[in-house]
């Protein structure tokens, strides 16, 4: 009887474990490979996007990244960890939609980009780039118009306001 029991119970312990499934959470969005890539979603789905954007392409001042700092203890297997600071006054507000889709800007962070690490006797080296990394909601009601579409995402707030492209493709 208890190995009846624990037959029935373990797959809904093993499943109450699976890993969410990616861009289904704000936590394990989807990773566009460039902000130019397409963002696709299915008539009554929502995906979480994540986009990394130059820091310039979004015309954030280098200085804003100056309270971002490398802590060269941290490490991410042989690499210096990427730090990020919240950027909750980052704005984004979405226009030339297709009917049916909305997109909501879900978090925003300032990254520095940890593209290379060198380690020497004496000191450690890294190469980044400044990014600005934002998480965003994209939803397509049942309803929404199929195909692709090119919508325009406006950034502002503390003396950005940019825009940029969003490759959108609403399908089966």
């Amino acid at each position: 009887m208890k190995k009846f029991l624990l037959a029935l119970a373990l797959p809904a312990l093993l499943a109450s474990c699976a890993p969410a499934v990616m861009g289904a959470q704000p936590y394990n969005p989807v990773a566009l490979e460039t902000p130019f890539s397409v963002v696709r979603v299915a008539p009554g789905q929502t995906v979480f996007v994540q986009i990394k954007y130059p820091r310039a392409m979004l015309g954030v001042s280098e200085s804003m990244f100056d309270a971002v700092v490398i802590d060269f203890t941290q490490r991410v297997g042989v690499d210096v960890a990427s730090p990020e600071n919240r950027a909750e006054w980052l704005k984004m507000t979405a226009s030339d939609l297709p009917k049916g889709v909305n997109v909501e800007l879900v978090q925003a962070g300032l990254l520095k980009d940890i593209r290379r690490t060198k380690d020497n006797s004496a000191s450690v080296q890294v190469n980044y780039a400044e990014v600005v990394r934002v998480v965003l909601k994209v939803t397509a009601e049942p309803g929404a118009d199929l195909g692709p579409n090119i919508a325009e995402l406006n950034f502002s707030g503390q003396g950005v306001d940019d825009r940029a492209l969003l490759s959108l493709s609403v399908e089966k």
